[in-house]
């Protein structure tokens, strides 16, 4: 259950990185304002007895872990100007203000995904290995 919560919240972040790069050229949303990055915030999951996981009706909620809290935009870092007179929503002097997205950055939170959803095969496919093991021992 942790490795799969741990799974389904590197999930969230991969499709806000998604939604990021994607809209990182909007220069203008419903607000006015080029759109801003948007990070996951998590939390930890509540854990609950060992009863409690036995006996719990939902097999796909998670018995501790990690889960997404919410979704905040980032408003720490500043929007970038950047010299474009041609640009429809260029200001008096030539200015357009762009997203707060930098790819790189954005690159980044990808591969630290990758690597703990990696992390995560790995703790499955252990468990998977020590329940194998545990089953040929009580056959034996």
């Amino acid at each position: 259950d942790i490795a799969t919560s741990g799974m389904r919240t590197e999930l969230a972040r991969a499709e806000i990185v998604a939604a990021n790069v994607a809209n990182m050229h909007v220069t203008r949303g419903a607000d006015g304002l080029p759109y801003r990055r948007r990070t996951v915030v998590l939390e930890e999951a509540p854990a609950g007895s060992f009863a409690d996981a036995l006996s719990r009706a939902d097999h796909d909620a998670a018995i501790g872990g990690a889960r997404v809290a919410r979704v905040v935009a980032d408003t720490t870092t500043p929007f970038v100007p950047r010299f474009d007179p041609g640009h429809p929503h260029a200001d008096e002097n030539g200015f357009v203000l762009m997203s707060n997205v930098d790819l790189f950055r954005e690159l980044v939170d990808m591969s630290v995904i990758q690597r703990s959803f990696e992390a995560n095969v790995a703790a499955m496919q252990a468990y998977r290995a020590m329940l194998q093991s545990a089953l040929q021992n009580i056959r034996a």
